[in-house]
């Protein structure tokens, strides 16, 4: 987590997030507070999810009416890995594999961009949403 400053309200929604059983809204932040009769204010949790997101513990992407769309990143050490996410159960898997950094070197040396930290995220169908089919 940054160096920023540590708080209960960070801790408390970390420990949320990773509970989420997929992409999540701010919205669906502050209903899941209100059902357990917490009380952080917007701004709070905006503030909080912008040093998330510079920490790499959550993706944001914008969905319909450009709303943003969180996800839990699993933590990983590793400069280059990604995430499967299964449009039919948005599970999100986390993957380790060596063609990301293959994929990286690539862009870095055949399209000159210099990968600073590269969390890719792939959609499809995973494989039991596949034999439920």
């Amino acid at each position: 987590m940054s160096a920023k400053y540590h708080s209960t309200n960070k801790e408390f929604l970390l420990e949320l997030i990773q509970h989420f059983p997929a992409s999540f809204t701010i919205k669906d932040i502050e209903d899941s507070l209100s059902e357990h009769n917490i009380s952080i204010s917007t701004s709070t949790i905006y503030r909080i999810f912008d040093d998330f997101l510079a920490d790499g513990i959550v993706s944001k992407n914008l969905g319909e009416n450009s709303t943003a769309i969180f996800r839990y990143l699993e933590p990983c050490t590793k400069k280059d890995h990604g995430y499967l996410e299964c449009i039919k159960c948005h599970h999100v898997f986390h993957i380790d594999c060596d063609h990301i950094s293959k994929l990286s070197r690539h862009l870095s040396k055949e399209h000159n961009f210099q990968i600073v930290n590269s969390n890719l995220t792939i959609s499809g169908i995973c494989a039991d949403c596949q034999e439920q089919a």
